[in-house]
């Protein structure tokens, strides 16, 4: 499916709390099977306080887009199909101690869930919502 989000739900999505951009990414990311990341000569990613690596997400390149300012001005938006996301990313993310930043906006935090949460609640909404047992 083809999505593009209007200026209004961009607006709208971005001054939601993390709880409610995180259920917005889960089912997105499910009806488009697409996971978008910033890249520039390599992921974009950030370490939590605890110095944790984390790597961000989103549903769409807009909301990528929005925040390649500051320290990301430069990277852009690269998409990961949803597939390729649970079969290679997930494995590796946990493999190599990664977390997932799910769908931080410029001037609030992401929701931070674990890798295993994350493959769960993807495999879930394609299989009950979509049908889809395999991605």
């Amino acid at each position: 499916m083809s999505w593009v989000p209007t200026d209004k739900e961009i607006a709208d999505v971005l001054a939601a709390d993390a709880g409610h951009r995180y259920e917005y990414f889960v089912h997105r990311v499910c009806e488009t099977r697409a996971v978008w990341a910033l890249y520039q000569d390599g992921w974009a990613s950030v370490t939590e306080d605890a110095g944790e690596p984390m790597i961000p997400f989103w549903p769409h390149a807009a909301f990528a887009a929005a925040f390649a300012r500051g320290a990301w001005a430069g990277f852009e938006p690269r998409k990961i199909d949803l597939a390729d996301f649970l079969e290679t990313w997930i494995p590796g993310m946990r493999k190599q101690g990664v977390q997932p930043a799910v769908f931080p906006a410029p001037s609030s935090t992401s929701a931070v869930v674990s890798v295993e949460d994350l493959d769960r609640v993807l495999r879930h909404e394609l299989d009950h919502v979509y049908g889809i047992t395999e991605p």
